[in-house]
């Protein structure tokens, strides 16, 4: 009788174990399966985005070689321009709509790229300046898209932080201070001091002392970002520029000479905008 009670509650033991382990294994086999359907959807997902950013990339490139073709100007009689024919006008609407329609495109597509390169860059960015603003209709139309000129400044401001780790990009930067400056021109900005940052950022493009260069696209950097986003005068420029000239009297006591020929180069342009204000810099 003990035999048989021993034997029955073996039994029941066993089957607890099976029951338990039962529930365990399913749960187990179910984790794994859908651990692996994740890793499957993630690796799905990112062949998707891959395939994505070499179609914009092909993209991009198509319409940056695209020439836009602007109907012949008006022609003037007797000191008067005269007005163009209803065809005319419409060939210019047409044009101009289309030029933007890739504008707006090709902003917004390197403005949110995970990666600004040179090789994609450069090209949109000789578009711009070479098929875009030599014509006002076309210019004047981006100028009136604000989603276009956000898109402008984001892409000048990433522009601007990873120009400190690729020569391109520093030349890229360079090419789009210019354009941002005409840009502005455009909207009204004539001033003598407006000038004088255009001649800084022209001559970072000739220049071929790299500190120079470096100092010239950083001071027309900063001017963009205050004059672009509205202000009436170039505050933060000019805060920068009394900073370090006020500061100047300091002693350069490294003895490192790229050093002290760099902080020489930025004394020096600071002072020639200092100086252009009418600061007095004894004070």
């Amino acid at each position: 009788m003990n035999r048989s009670l021993n034997l029955e509650i073996m039994m029941v033991f066993l089957e607890n174990i099976r029951d338990k382990n039962k529930p365990q294994t399913s749960s187990h086999v179910y984790r794994h399966t859908l651990k692996k359907n994740e890793v499957e959807d993630d690796n799905a997902a990112d062949v998707e985005v891959s395939e994505l950013e070499k179609c914009r990339e092909h993209l991009n490139s198509i319409l940056a070689h695209w020439d836009p073709v602007f109907p012949a100007p008006p022609s003037t009689q007797g000191g008067e321009t005269l007005r163009p024919s209803e065809p005319e006008a419409e060939a210019v609407a047409v044009t101009c709509a289309s030029t933007h329609v890739v504008t707006k495109w090709l902003l917004r597509s390197l403005a949110g790229q995970s990666l600004l390169r040179e090789q994609d860059v450069s090209p949109a960015l000789r578009w711009l300046r070479n098929r875009v603003l030599p014509h006002l209709a076309a210019t004047q139309e981006m100028l009136r898209d604000e989603t276009a000129r956000n898109n402008l400044f984001k892409l000048y401001s990433r522009l601007c932080q990873a120009s400190s780790t690729s020569a391109g990009l520093s030349r890229e930067l360079g090419v789009l201070s210019s354009i941002m400056l005409q840009l502005m021109e455009e909207q009204g900005l004539s001033s003598t001091f407006h000038k004088l940052v255009k001649s800084l950022c022209l001559s970072a493009t000739m220049e071929e002392d790299a500190d120079k260069t470096a100092v010239s696209v950083f001071l027309t950097s900063v001017y963009i970002g205050d004059m672009w986003l509205g202000a009436q005068e170039p505050d933060m420029l000019l805060t920068h520029v009394r900073l370090v000239c006020t500061n100047a009297g300091y002693e350069l006591q490294d003895d490192l000479g790229t050093r002290k020929q760099g902080q020489e180069t930025i004394m020096s342009l600071c002072k020639k905008i200092w100086l252009h204000q009418g600061i007095n810099l004894r004070n």
